[in-house]
């Protein structure tokens, strides 16, 4: 009995695990979305908020972006002309991504 306790006791801490990485997982895939969001529409007090929190400045859209797959913070403020967002974000390390 105790040994079957001890399992289902260690299946649960892993499948929670599992949870708490998918969440992260989530969460940081979101922020980034907003960053390249914020780029896109030349909110520099957004982005710097974003950046401030700790969303990676050179992130680059997944799949899951939608129009922004590819794209980084960097070529979304570009392509839309946004002068102060993209030297704020170079100043802060961003590096060109796309091809």
């Amino acid at each position: 009995m105790f040994k079957k306790i001890c399992l289902a006791m260690a299946i649960s801490a892993s499948f929670l695990h599992a949870m708490d990485y998918e969440r992260a997982k989530g969460w940081r895939e979101l922020n980034e979305l907003r960053l390249l969001v914020a780029a896109t529409q030349g909110s520099l007090a957004t982005v710097k908020y974003l950046i401030a929190s700790g969303v990676n400045v050179n992130c680059v859209g997944t799949e899951s972006a939608g129009a922004y797959v590819g794209a980084s913070p960097l070529d979304c403020a570009r392509k839309n002309g946004h002068t102060a967002v993209s030297a704020y974000l170079v100043g802060e390390g961003a590096g060109e991504v796309s091809e």
